[in-house]
This record gives structure tokens, sequence and C-alpha cells, in this order.
């Protein structure tokens, strides 16, 4: 049974590692392209070299908004963790208890 714990928790931590490197190299290219691509070299009408740097750093503004909103989610209480709750009160006394209240 331990074995078997053991290898499902390694599985779930490999998984959130390379979901990590996805994020963090995904995060890396979108900086490369925003260097590159946002640029006066095609532009019809090209924009003053401030105004090439306003769209860039919103541009990455909006990326570490999502970033953020994506540790905030992964951060919520979910029905499984929440002891406290009314629904998990049977389970209170089984196993060990790491929430706040009842340390």
């Amino acid at each position: 049974m331990w074995l078997a714990f053991k290898n499902a928790s390694y599985d779930r931590l490999w998984e959130a590692r390379k979901a990590w490197g996805v994020i963090v190299n995904t995060s890396r290219d979108r900086g490369i392209m925003l260097k590159e691509y946002i640029t006066n070299k095609h532009a019809l009408h090209p924009l003053p070299e401030n105004e090439l740097q306003a769209i860039k750093v919103e541009f990455v503004n909006r990326h570490l908004a999502y970033l953020t909103a994506l540790r905030y989610s992964l951060r919520e209480h979910r029905v499984w963790e929440a002891i406290t709750k009314k629904h998990n009160a049977d389970y209170k006394g089984i196993g060990v208890c790491l929430h706040k209240k009842h340390l």
C-alpha cells in the first residue's frame, strides 16, 4: 500500500514538474517573440520606439496577470482538502490533519 502511494505521489510530482517546465519555456519563448517581432522592421507606419516598448510592456504585464491568476487558482482549497467543511466532518478524526485549526 505504501509503495503504491509513494509511486502515485512521485507521478503527480513529476507531472507537476513537467507542467511547470512547459510554463517556464512558453514564457521564455513569448518574451523572445515579443523582442523579435514587435519592431518597425516590416511596418507600413513605423511607431516611435517608446510606443513599441509600451506595447511590449503591456504584453508582458498581461502574461504576468495570467500567471498570477493561475497561481491563485492553484492555491484554492479543494473539496478533498477542506477537513473543516461540514460534508467532511465524518473524517475529522481519521488520519493526520495538518490544518492549522487542528494543530
